[in-house]
């Protein structure tokens, strides 16, 4: 399998080194490289999809050939040769994990229909949750997920940043009332 998404970070940092050149970049160019980024990252959650794989080589290889002709004018053939040596042996990359960015952040336990938020616990001490109707489930990431009606997570809300101008000053100094 090829892993595309290394390609892709391999051409993105060729863009900016063109940039930083002085070449200019088609906004085409750019575009397509996120597109081809997104469906790179999309194809590591579905690693069977050989047609999503297939999708985003293509348009990756668009990119790669519009932006090594870019190379070669701005710097020269052998500039533009060690580039493509550079995105061909990204490809051959194997797959370590995930990266953060591919990461599923679905919100996992709350009901339907139930408005959440997710503070640290730091953020909250002193602060009752049950007392404004909602419920707390702390998460695996050290995250605590407060769910409930929409009109209590305002309320709560409120209260944290009340509660936060009251303890703190600009600067995060005790105030001295």
């Amino acid at each position: 399998m090829t892993n595309h998404l290394a390609a892709a970070k391999k051409l993105d940092e060729l863009l900016l080194e063109l940039i930083e050149k002085g070449a200019v970049i088609p906004a085409q160019v750019t575009e397509d490289l996120k597109a081809g980024r997104s469906l790179a990252s999309i194809g590591l959650r579905n690693p069977g999809d050989e047609e999503l794989s297939a999708k985003a080589g293509g348009i990756l290889e668009s990119v790669e050939m519009n932006l090594l002709a870019q190379a070669e004018i701005t710097s020269g053939a052998a500039y533009a040769d060690g580039w493509q040596a550079l995105t061909a042996q990204a490809r051959k990359e194997p797959f370590d994990t995930l990266p953060v960015s591919c990461v599923n952040r679905m919100v996992k336990g709350v009901p339907k229909g139930e408005h959440w938020i997710r503070f640290q616990a730091s953020e909250m001490a002193d602060t009752d949750i049950a007392a404004s109707g909602l419920t707390a489930v702390t998460q695996e990431d050290g995250f605590t997920l407060v769910y409930g009606k929409k009109e209590n997570i305002t309320a709560f809300l409120d209260i944290m940043r009340q509660n936060k101008t009251h303890q703190k000053g600009k600067v995060g100094f005790p105030r001295n009332n």
